[in-house]
Order: C-alpha cells, then structure tokens, then sequence
C-alpha cells in the first residue's frame, strides 16, 4: 500500500516493486501462452 510520506525510500521502493511486478506478469504469461507469444507483447507494449 502507498503511504503518505513521498520521500526518497518511497520512491525507491516502487521503483524497485514495478520491474518485480513486470516479470511476475511476463511469467504468468509465458506459462500461459508460451515463449513467442510472450515476445511479441513483450514487443508490443514497448512499441506501445
């Protein structure tokens, strides 16, 4: 949960929860679809 407090350790505990939560999603997703699907994304959302 985000707290009130926006300083520096705030700050860098969400930089470092959303790359954890970015492959936490990629993982389930290539669980799921498979290796390719996952690459093309992958691709998708950083032409995005």
């Amino acid at each position: 949960m985000y707290s009130v407090n926006h300083g520096p350790s705030t700050r860098i505990k969400s930089i470092f929860s959303m790359p954890l939560f970015i492959i936490i999603i990629y993982c389930h997703i290539w669980l799921n679809l498979g290796f390719y699907e996952t690459f093309v994304f992958a691709e998708t959302c950083i032409f995005i």
